[in-house]
């Protein structure tokens, strides 16, 4: 996946997932399945009532921190 250097020399991705309006049900089953195609850039917030599942996902995923 493409990434951009930021000027503190970490990696960002330039395609990320966003989960708003993802329904809390299915967020962490959508999360672990964009983890699994290539996805490290996950854009939530606690306004989208649904942080749980992607914090789920992403303890499930087996993608290192």
């Amino acid at each position: 996946m493409e990434s951009k250097v930021l000027n503190n020399g970490l990696k960002m991705p330039m395609v990320g997932l966003g989960v708003y309006n993802i329904n809390e049900r299915e967020t962490q089953r959508v999360v672990e399945d964009a983890i699994s195609v290539g996805y490290r850039c996950i854009d939530t917030a606690a306004m989208y009532y649904n942080e749980k599942g992607v914090g789920d996902a992403v303890r499930a995923c087996g993608v290192p921190a």
